[in-house]
């Protein structure tokens, strides 16, 4: 049973990929996006660099861990896709 999650794990992490790679070259919204952070991004360091030490760690860390809390709540989502896909394929009689 491990041997099937980790090749389920290695399969979605490389649909993953491929999904993000395709977004980047076709998704307006996120080209918009990325297109305002590397617009804003030496002013934000700027004003990271213009904190004290204590506030700059912290600012810091608060922004990794959301990203990293953003990023956990993503993986959940796509692989439960994934999971409602199967049972849809099952309810209809195809699997």
């Amino acid at each position: 049973m491990a041997d099937v999650n980790e090749c389920f794990s290695n399969f979605a992490a490389e649909m993953r990929r491929t999904t993000y790679q395709e977004l980047i070259k076709t998704d307006l919204e996120y080209q918009e996006l990325e297109c305002y952070v590397d617009r804003y991004k030496d002013k934000f360091n700027q004003i990271i660099n213009s904190l004290d030490d204590k506030d700059k760690v912290f600012i810091e860390n608060y922004i990794t861990t959301k990203l990293e809390r953003d990023s956990c709540i993503n993986e959940s989502l796509y692989i439960a896709g994934y999971t409602d896909c199967i049972k849809l394929l099952k309810e209809l009689t195809i699997l």
